[in-house]
């Protein structure tokens, strides 16, 4: 799946068939716990999500416009608690994920998945703009147009 990465090299390439295998993907020793300023809630999966992340900026080069936007993976289950419910959305119960597209093929650029308020670095919408773009490499594009409507209770700037 990812070969070039540290997890592709541990996993030798192997697809992980059933959600116990997830736990053997980290090294359990580095955790930190949850009362820690440095606790991460995707700290099981984030070399996954590194790796992933990786090849899209490796597999797709960006159009001249370029959109973030927020979108929600459903998931109802118990095992995470970041699991946002907003009863007035299509998908009720999701985690939310902002996401840096491509405006002309709707290729995923970058995301950031929000885990909530107490456990990100980004506290204003602006910081995760530019993370977003950061991680999609966009920061010395030139002539690109960014579209942006995200509507937030965050501060802008």
């Amino acid at each position: 799946m990812f070969p070039d990465s540290e997890w592709g090299r541990r996993t030798k390439g192997y697809k992980i068939a059933s959600r116990g295998t997830l736990s053997n993907l980290c090294d359990n020793s580095r955790a930190v716990p949850k009362t820690h300023q440095k606790y991460d809630p995707l700290f099981k999966i984030r070399e996954v999500i590194s790796a992933f992340s990786v090849q899209l900026r490796k597999s797709y080069t960006a159009g001249d416009r370029v959109t973030i936007d927020e979108s929600r993976i459903k998931y109802m289950g118990r095992a995470v608690s970041f699991v946002m419910y907003m009863p007035l959305k299509p998908i009720k119960h999701g985690i939310k994920v902002f996401c840096l597209c491509c405006s002309y093929s709707a290729m995923l650029l970058s995301f950031v998945i929000y885990v909530g308020m107490d456990y990100v670095d980004e506290k204003s919408t602006k910081e995760v703009v530019d993370k977003l773009i950061l991680l999609s490499n966009l920061q010395t594009a030139k002539g690109k147009i960014l579209y942006i409507r995200i509507i937030t209770t965050r501060p802008l700037a």
